[in-house]
């Protein structure tokens, strides 16, 4: 099965150096964050839930945040790269998942092993701007036990990690997912793909 699995997404790759600490708006990059919604904040208190203790940055406004320490709420996580070309082609399907839910199930993204460039040059091509955190170095494969990109979790009022799909997600299974994190919402299910 984990042969199955390899062949439906990405693999990590490894990062260069010059990656090592994001960019700040001082380095003159070219590409804003402006249109990515702020990261939310962390939750008071300790840790809950199944998510990892990862602290990562912000990819736009906010601070850091530890995904174990996410504000109560139903979430779809998805983590992605923009190397990855199955993420590439589940990206519409996500824009169009988050649109629809209204922030009734708040969508996440974990952009890993990118530069900032290169993830907003991603997040700018197909629309998405929900909040996003990078993760450079591709620890949140590693802790959430994941062959490689893209994976996407739905994380349900609770804190349980209630849906996992490792490779490309299908419409349906992406509506199965957003009614996983909140049984309240039913997303129209599509063609399978």
């Amino acid at each position: 099965m984990a042969a199955g699995l390899l062949t439906t997404g990405c693999g990590t790759q490894t990062v260069p150096d010059q990656l090592a600490e994001p960019p700040t708006a001082a380095s003159g990059s070219p590409f804003s964050a402006a249109f990515l919604q702020p990261c939310p904040t962390a939750a008071p208190g300790g840790p809950h839930g199944e998510l990892p203790d990862l602290k990562l940055p912000c990819l736009g406004s906010g601070a850091p945040l530890a995904l174990d320490r996410l504000p109560p709420g139903s979430y779809v996580i998805n983590v992605w790269a923009s190397w990855c070309v199955p993420c590439r082609e589940e990206a519409p399907r996500l824009r169009a998942a988050a649109a629809a839910t209204s922030g009734r199930v708040q969508f996440l993204g974990i952009d890993i092993q990118d530069g900032r460039d290169a993830a907003l040059s991603f997040l700018a091509d197909f629309g998405i701007d929900y909040p996003q955190l990078q993760d450079l170095k591709g620890d949140t494969l590693h802790r959430l036990g994941s062959p490689g990109v893209p994976v996407t979790l739905a994380v349900d009022a609770t804190g349980r990690i209630a849906y996992r799909r490792i490779g490309e997600i299908s419409t349906d299974q992406l509506a199965a997912a957003v009614h996983a994190a909140n049984p309240e919402v039913i997303l129209p299910s599509g063609t399978g793909r």
